[in-house]
């Protein structure tokens, strides 16, 4: 008899209860999976953002650089809406100018210091740069650079995140005529 009571006390999974637990154990398998591609994703779009903040540091600090070696009085700064390029031209003799401009094609910032030299900077993302001169009564000029990106979308289904930055540079009184 007493082994005819084990038999009756030892007891096995049914069906159903492997069931829930299958489902269960498919539910939390399926939430680390959506979180692991959720964490992917936001460190992609991390790292696209640093290219970019970087990207914009550096056109800043070449722009900057650029305007500072001719924001005096015997430059000023000019641009022409169709290409795009700002100058600084000679007070004395207009036909010495150096530019500063962007490659769209082979995505390089390229600029041009006294003495013929070049500077090149690689940037990402960069759609377009445009420049635009102000002159007022004092000969002040404000020069805006806005450089336009397009950042790739790391997650399925969006679409490029598109945007302006501006940097803005004000030089004392040059030879420019208001």
């Amino acid at each position: 008899m007493s082994g005819r009571k084990l038999l009756q006390t030892k007891r096995a999974f049914t069906l159903a209860e492997l069931v829930v637990v299958m489902a269960v154990m498919a539910i939390m398998i399926s939430m680390v999976v959506s979180f692991t591609l959720i964490c992917n994703a936001w460190s992609k779009w991390g790292t696209n953002r640093y290219k970019l903040t970087s990207t914009e540091r550096l056109c800043s600090t070449f722009f900057r650089k650029f305007v500072s070696l001719y924001d005096a009085e015997d430059y000023y700064f000019e641009t022409t809406e169709d290409n795009g390029v700002l100058t600084a031209v000679s007070v004395s003799d207009p036909t010495e100018r150096y530019a500063f401009y962007y490659h769209v094609n082979g995505e390089e910032l390229e600029f041009n210091v006294k003495g013929g030299e070049d500077g090149y900077c690689p940037v990402q993302y960069v759609r377009s740069v445009h420049f635009s001169v102000r002159t007022n009564a004092k000969n002040q000029q404000l020069i805006m650079m806005r450089v336009s990106y397009a950042m790739p979308n790391t997650s399925v289904g969006l679409n490029e995140q598109y945007g302006n930055y501006d940097i803005l540079m004000c030089t004392r009184g040059t030879g420019a005529k208001p």
